[in-house]
């Protein structure tokens, strides 16, 4: 068995900077994403090619198999900052021109959308779009954009990473599109995420497998064109390291207190308003605030020497202020 791999290099403060998002309601992102992977392996008499751009969002998948079996994989990533517990959505739309055949007895030949959380992956089949023959020139022009002298598609589904121009790539997939050569599919799926970093990625791949008997071939190339992601948290408002944070709840109508390992006494005071109380360690709390009213919130642990005060203002569900910690 043979395989290649391109793993992903994790660029924080470079790449990570553009890409990471607190989950506020929701946001669409696309190219340049955090980083890109690819990734193939084969069996007996086969081939395998793939490659990727994190800048463009390019993708490309190979593979081809007379005797034996091949498989190919390309996915982008999207890194996304979690600051309090939530049930965050991704819905990825991809881009693409491909297809597959299958000669004689024994040979199979298949495309799947793929997706990833934090290192768990899942794949399910997807309808090849269109016949191998009748795409395969198209996936080497759409190549065409990042190298010349591509006279196979083997060497098209390598070529795809070389290109950089997001707007371009999109625009010529565009107009495959409306050419009816080229199509679209979405992944859509759900995970309940700690606070923290979380990874997602999201792609594509091949598979094919021959005999004696027979051979197949499968393509495909083209862009993630966007990745969008809804959940329930919010931007952090104030970070004490040590104690905790608090952040801004959907709708801008709550704040969240989410500990960082001790207890937090908290005091929300706002006209006549007081309100105090705990949070547990490694625990969370929703609050309500005030509409269209100033607000005061204080967290405190006096035994282990912190606090932190915000003094905010809510107003068409935004929340605007200013805080100290200590």
């Amino acid at each position: 068995m043979r395989m290649s791999r391109v793993s992903r290099a994790v660029m924080f403060g470079v790449a990570l900077v553009a890409v990471v998002a607190y989950i506020a309601g929701g946001q669409t992102y696309r190219p340049p994403y955090a980083d890109c992977q690819h990734w193939g392996q084969t069996i007996g008499v086969a081939e395998s090619r793939h490659s990727c751009n994190r800048y463009s969002g390019a993708i490309g998948a190979f593979a081809s198999a007379y005797a034996g079996g091949g498989a190919a994989e390309a996915k982008q990533y999207l890194y996304i900052d979690v600051p309090t517990r939530a049930q965050v959505s991704v819905d990825a739309t991809i881009t693409y021109v491909g297809g597959t055949v299958a000669y004689g007895f024994a040979a199979f030949a298949g495309t799947q959308a793929v997706w990833e959380i934090d290192g768990a992956q899942s794949r399910q089949d997807i309808d090849p779009a269109f016949g191998y023959d009748d795409i395969a020139q198209k996936v080497i022009d759409l190549a065409l954009l990042g190298a010349g002298g591509i006279g196979s598609v083997a060497q098209a589904a390598e070529a795809i990473g070389l290109i950089y121009n997001a707007a371009q790539l999109a625009s010529a997939l565009d107009q495959l599109m409306q050419a009816g050569k080229a199509k679209q599919f979405h992944i859509r799926f759900s995970f309940d995420a700690a606070p923290g970093m979380h990874v997602v990625g999201v792609g594509f791949r091949v598979n094919v497998s021959g005999a004696i008997t027979g051979s197949a071939f499968a393509v495909m190339a083209g862009q993630v064109s966007s990745i969008a992601v809804t959940g329930l948290g919010g931007p952090v408002i104030l970070n004490v390291p040590g104690l905790g944070t608090v952040s801004a709840g959907a709708g801008g109508r709550t704040v969240v207190i989410q500990s960082a390992g001790p207890v937090i006494e908290y005091a929300l005071q706002y006209g006549t308003t007081y309100q105090q109380g705990e949070v547990g360690a490694n625990q969370s709390l929703t609050l309500n605030i005030p509409h269209y009213a100033a607000f005061s919130l204080t967290i405190a642990r006096p035994v282990e020497g912190k606090i932190g005060w915000i003094h905010a203002r809510e107003n068409d569900n935004r929340i605007v202020y200013v805080t100290k910690r200590g």
